[in-house]
């Protein structure tokens, strides 16, 4: 019997990583809802209905969101007691933000104070998430892109308090967390944890990473860390950036152009692919995959998983161009030309079998 997950709400950041990553989950019913139509009554019976696991994203922007939060958790908890005691409930603080730790800290007060009074029956139910600094593909607020636009597009940031330490945690491994939790079936209060930077550390590190990228080198991934960043910088320069055109270098021998350079390890492949012929339709949630036609002409279509929009790149091997593939995003290559099409892949580790971080969907 497959569960059914309720995510609210999927227009927040760490609530659409959660909903990619479950779609990899072949046996789940997802339904997504915002917070704007939650609370409707009937939208939150029938959500509440259709769920065995709920995940609610807490809105954290001040003292007024506080008191927003814990009536929507009243008004979740209300309807489980009302439906069934089986449904798991998970309150997903919002992930640490400097200025706002007291209103965090009088949320968390607050709805354990909702749940003893009232609620204490559902403990087997109910669990509370909190969550150091989160980031990711995509988030517009979070403190990594705010430097990407600070060294990328020469934007102020403030500099102060370069030794200040947090946790950093990528919001793929609190995705894999909820879930592992939610597996689990019992209750309480998790908290997760990140790895340990200071500002300083994290501006020269995306630093590096601009550097090296920007002459066509991958940087050492093979840390989970530096693979998260560099992902989440690559998103930053998704789509304007790309395709990226190589230099050749030709002389009477023939002609020359450098495909790969990395400080990191990986597996390179070529295919063929006959005219007409698409390749692809699936996402990665972790994985760095580069395309670079040598011969023929293609399409390169791209599209964010749980979107609409979908990025076309055209691309010949007359003129040798690669387009490195954002991560949650579905992909896939035809031969729109009238020859056969050879197409050169790098990924930034070997394919695992039993572990292949490859999910199909159609672009």
């Amino acid at each position: 019997m497959s569960l059914a997950v309720g995510i609210a709400d999927l227009r927040a950041f760490l609530g659409w990583h959660v909903a990619v990553y479950l779609k990899t989950m072949p046996d789940l019913q997802i339904q997504y809802v915002t917070q704007d139509t939650l609370f409707e009554s009937l939208s939150l019976e029938s959500f509440v209905r259709q769920s065995d696991v709920i995940f609610y994203f807490v809105e954290m922007l001040g003292e007024e969101h506080t008191l927003i939060n814990t009536s929507r958790v009243e008004a979740i908890l209300t309807a489980i007691d009302r439906i069934s005691d089986k449904i798991q409930l998970f309150i997903v603080d919002c992930p640490i933000s400097f200025g706002f730790q007291k209103q965090q800290e009088r949320f968390r007060y607050e709805c354990f104070s909702l749940f003893e009074k009232r609620f204490l029956h559902l403990k087997d139910s109910f669990w509370y998430v909190t969550l150091p600094k989160v980031f990711g593909e995509f988030d517009p607020d979070s403190l990594v892109l705010k430097l990407l636009d600070h060294i990328v597009n020469k934007k102020e940031f403030m500099t102060t308090n370069q030794d200040a330490s947090f946790e950093l945690l990528h919001a793929q491994v609190v995705a894999q967390a909820l879930w592992r939790a939610a597996q689990e079936k019992r209750a309480g209060e998790l908290q997760l944890r990140g790895q340990e930077m200071n500002k300083q550390q994290l501006i020269e590190k995306i630093s590096e990473f601009h550097k090296l990228y920007s002459e066509h080198i991958f940087p050492d991934v093979r840390d989970n860390l530096n693979r998260d960043l560099f992902n989440t910088y690559r998103s930053y320069l998704f789509p304007q950036m790309y395709p990226r055109y190589l230099s050749m270098h030709s002389d009477v021998r023939g002609s020359l152009f450098e495909s790969v350079k990395t400080y990191s390890c990986g597996q390179t492949f070529l295919s063929t692919t006959k005219p007409g012929i698409t390749r692809g339709n699936h996402y990665h949630l972790h994985k760095i995959e580069r395309f670079l036609v040598i011969s023929g002409e293609a399409e390169i279509k791209v599209r964010q998983v749980l979107s609409s929009q979908t990025i076309t790149f055209r691309v010949s091997g007359s003129r040798p161009a690669y387009v490195d593939i954002p991560t949650l995003h579905t992909h896939n290559i035809t031969n729109v030309g009238s020859t056969e099409l050879v197409t050169l892949f790098w990924t930034h580790e070997l394919f695992q079998a039993d572990a292949p971080d490859t999910t199909a969907e159609l672009v």
